[in-house]
């Protein structure tokens, strides 16, 4: 080959390169080498153009300042290219940055509030404003997703969101406080943001109001001593109509007014309307070794409150879509629940505590300046607790054959309950919340004052989604990806071994790879470099 023909193969091969590259926006690959497929979306949604009359609008709005400090704007473009190239045309996407194009005030409006992170530059600190948001536009409808910082989630939430768009079904919740000292507003803020964050209309239902018909599911927060007839009545029958309920419940009540107490609380029936459906929130607080801790009053030492359970994510169910992805919760002054067997209905638990809890059923002893009394049943009753349990099936109805209630002051009776029990779906969770931690002012366990509690919130958002969603889209969230990190292994010994294999093979091995190759290159090119001289000779 002479000189000409070689300058003539380096230039075309130069042109094809770049051809390749401007086409490769259009003609968009990726190879996923993860264990279990983790970076491909799943069959549903590749299949969504099936499903789209129309084309659907995913616009990402991202600061160019946030992708040169972090990988995960860069995944998710590229997770929203892989619906793109799967959809027939059918959903076109295009990445903006505000900064850039002046849309500050467009952002606003949209709900895509900036985020203040913090930079170092020349070992300096600074902070600066940034945005990561998706915007799903479908004909005059839309879906935002305000907050996009990780991509654990990314494809359940752009497909159950398209699929929402395009079905015309609003995720509509409604919500049920049965503590009368609680509001919406005042004690459940962050949990209001975190679900509307994953898509749902919230709707506060009053304990003496009524159940509409078009809410997708319900969450009943506590109510076993103030929740009247008239509104069981409701829930029930919403239930027998094929509705979903999340039942947060307890059956002990704590006081702290006058010294740390507890007692058993008054039931007026929702207690034993969710036991008819399989799950009974026993008269009895849940304990266990592995808790949080407290400042204990007046001693100011720390001491690991049993009564503030601290699930693990090991002890939640691996096997059910709802824990699929169980990152841990905690629970305070938790009751627990039996399981009982009910025709058409199938009880699963969600999550326990570890082997080393037990139970309170007589003295109900709660304050921690007598932690003593705290074991005097713990022999007894030892072992793992039931905390949480989803059910599935077509439940009993509670109020067949009772005369359906009423309430002074109405003169329209309630509906009647239907023929024939729709198959549906119910969470149950041991625990409602009750009085103020000894160091940290109220708690719940969903409530404001417990916001960085993401589990516990995660949980109820993986509640809400099995709820109302179809299995096909909750197996999307319960793709867990494989992450490979090596802080992930339980046992100490084993974690330590690894750590070791790993710093030998980094340290040692790869680099000794690595000149071994080069060594042996060198020594091939000697070879062919003393074979060409004596043929030549």
């Amino acid at each position: 080959m002479n000189k000409k023909q070689t300058l003539i193969i380096s230039a075309l091969s130069l042109a094809i390169i770049v051809l390749l590259l401007l086409i490769s926006t259009r003609l968009w690959f990726r190879a996923d080498f993860s264990k279990n497929k983790s970076w491909t979306i799943s069959a549903v949604s590749k299949n969504l153009s099936n499903e789209i009359p129309d084309q659907v609008r995913i616009s990402y709005f991202v600061s160019d300042k946030l992708k040169t400090l972090y990988p995960f704007p860069e995944e998710i473009a590229d997770i929203i290219n892989e619906y793109v190239s799967y959809s027939g045309g059918k959903i076109s996407f295009v990445e903006r940055d505000p900064s850039k194009e002046n849309l500050e005030a467009r952002m606003q409006e949209l709900g895509f509030p900036a985020q203040r992170i913090r930079t170092m530059e020349k070992d300096q600190t600074s902070f600066i404003d940034v945005y990561s948001g998706i915007l799903i536009e479908y004909e005059t409808r839309s879906e935002a997703l305000p907050f996009v910082f990780k991509t654990d989630t990314i494809e359940y939430d752009l497909t159950s969101r398209i699929l929402a768009l395009v079905r015309e079904k609003e995720k509509l919740l409604g919500v049920i406080i049965g503590d009368s000292a609680k509001t919406f507003e005042r004690e459940y803020q962050y949990m209001h943001q975190y679900l509307s964050q994953a898509g749902y209309t919230i709707r506060p239902i009053s304990p003496d109001g009524e159940i509409p018909d078009n809410i997708s599911l319900l969450f009943v927060l506590g109510g076993g001593a103030t929740l009247d007839d008239w509104m069981l009545y409701q829930i029930d029958r919403y239930i027998q109509l094929g509705g979903k309920a999340y039942f947060a419940l307890n059956s002990t009540e704590i006081n702290l007014n006058n010294g740390a107490q507890a007692a058993k609380s008054e039931d007026k029936g929702l207690l034993a309307m969710v036991a008819s459906y399989g799950a009974q929130t026993e008269s009895a607080l849940v304990l266990d070794r592995v808790a949080l801790p407290i400042i204990v009053p007046q001693s100011f030492f720390p001491m690991n409150y049993p009564f503030y359970v601290h699930v693990l994510p090991e002890n939640g169910n691996a096997a059910h879509p709802i824990t699929a992805k169980f990152t841990g919760a905690d629970l305070y002054w938790a009751n627990p629940l039996s399981l009982k067997e009910v025709a058409n209905v199938e009880a699963t638990p969600l999550f326990t505590t570890t082997e080393f809890g037990w139970l309170e059923s007589e003295n109900l002893a709660i304050d921690p300046q007598q932690s003593f009394l705290f074991t005097a049943e713990a022999d007894a009753t030892r072992g793992e607790k039931v905390l949480a349990a989803a059910l599935g099936g077509t439940f009993p109805a509670y109020w067949r054959g009772k005369p359906k209630p009423l309430r002074e002051g109405f003169t329209e009776e309630l509906p009647p309950l239907p023929e024939e029990a729709a198959p549906s779906r119910v969470v149950v969770v041991g625990n409602a919340g009750a009085g103020f931690d000894f160091s940290m002012g109220n708690i719940d366990f969903l409530n404001n004052s417990f916001a960085g509690e993401q589990p516990n919130l995660e949980f109820l958002v993986q509640c809400a989604d099995w709820l109302s969603n179809d299995d096909e889209i909750l197996s999307i969230r319960s793709r867990a990806p494989f992450t490979g990190k090596l802080d992930r292994i339980i046992d100490e010994t084993e974690r330590l071994a690894a750590y070791s294999l790993s710093r030998i093979f980094c340290v040692f091995v790869m680099p000794l790879l690595v000149l071994a190759l080069a060594i042996a290159l060198m020594l091939r090119r000697k070879k062919e470099a003393a074979k060409e001289i004596e043929n030549a000779l």
